[in-house]
């Protein structure tokens, strides 16, 4: 009512406009008898059509503003903790497992990744990638994801080119079927749609934790300097806690996630590099909720 009372006018030139247009496409004939009905049922049209708009653009709005909206459904992270020199770095199952990809390549990630594992100061979860999979990649390449969790790094599920809620669940229970343990991560991707608020309310009800990123890197060869200068800012200003997503436009290419695992252990490129050292692990370990930070 305090509503209607504070807004009438704009309702009532709001009505007129909105009568005016529907009883001209009536016709003359209906005109009388719906114009009686919208005198009677001012309120009720009015809030009805509010109601419509609201739907209209609120539910495209929600989607839009996630993780805003995702955090409504469930659990849902950007960023891990801060000050703890831990980073997880994320990358898509198709694109580095992809058949395009030499073995050599592979094996160049994998000694990477094997430099922090020397490190007698670090632990056995330092130096793993956390890897997206989708429900096709389960039923194509299970041998290779079940590899991949033996070796310790991190396995989250995604949406697959449908963009559906529906390949989430297939993919949840294709998980279990394959690997034996229930996945506790979904990644959003890059995608729209995976981050919509439904995707995160699907993911919550499945009892997994939903994962964005707060560093999005698309680089085949190598990194360009402000690729380069962007990350090392954000490693500097948080001291670990970042999810640096990986997306790779050619699968065979590998350069860019090479350079992410330079930067993250020191080393300069392009003449850049953090203030700090980072180990890389899985997100699970990047995000617990109680956690000592380094300062």
């Amino acid at each position: 009512t305090r509503f209607f009372d504070k807004y009438q006018n704009f309702v009532r030139i709001a009505r007129e406009g909105m009568s005016g247009w529907v009883l001209k496409a009536m016709g003359d004939g209906a005109a009388e008898n719906a114009r009686e009905m919208f005198q009677m049922h001012e309120v009720y049209i009015c809030l009805i059509a509010f109601l419509a708009v609201a739907t209209a653009v609120g539910i495209p709005l929600v989607n839009m503003l996630c993780p805003l909206g995702g955090h409504v459904f469930g659990r849902v992270y950007t960023h891990g903790q801060p000050n703890t020199k831990r980073v997880a770095i994320c990358v898509d199952f198709s694109q580095l497992f992809h058949a395009s990809v030499e073995e050599s390549e592979r094996k160049k990630i994998m000694q990477a990744l094997s430099a922090w594992k020397k490190n007698e100061d670090n632990n056995i979860s330092d130096g793993l990638l956390n890897v997206t999979i989708t429900l096709s990649d389960l039923e194509t390449s299970s041998g290779a994801i079940k590899k991949l969790q033996k070796a310790g790094h991190g396995i989250s599920i995604a949406v697959d080119e449908s963009g559906s809620s529906d390949s989430i669940k297939k993919a949840y229970q294709a998980y279990e079927d394959a690997l034996g343990s229930s996945p506790s991560w979904y990644h959003t991707g890059n995608a729209t749609t995976g981050g919509h608020a439904q995707k995160h309310l699907t993911a919550s009800k499945l009892g997994m934790r939903s994962a964005m990123w707060s560093s999005y890197i698309e680089a085949d060869s190598g990194l360009t300097r402000e690729q380069v200068q962007a990350l090392v800012g954000e490693l500097d200003t948080h001291r670990g806690g970042n999810y640096i997503y990986v997306k790779l436009q050619q699968p065979g290419k590998q350069g860019g996630l090479l350079d992410v695992l330079k930067l993250v252990s020191g080393d300069s490129v392009h003449g850049m590099s953090p203030k700090d050292k980072f180990l890389p692990t899985t997100i699970s370990l990047v995000s617990l909720d109680q956690i000592l930070m380094e300062l």
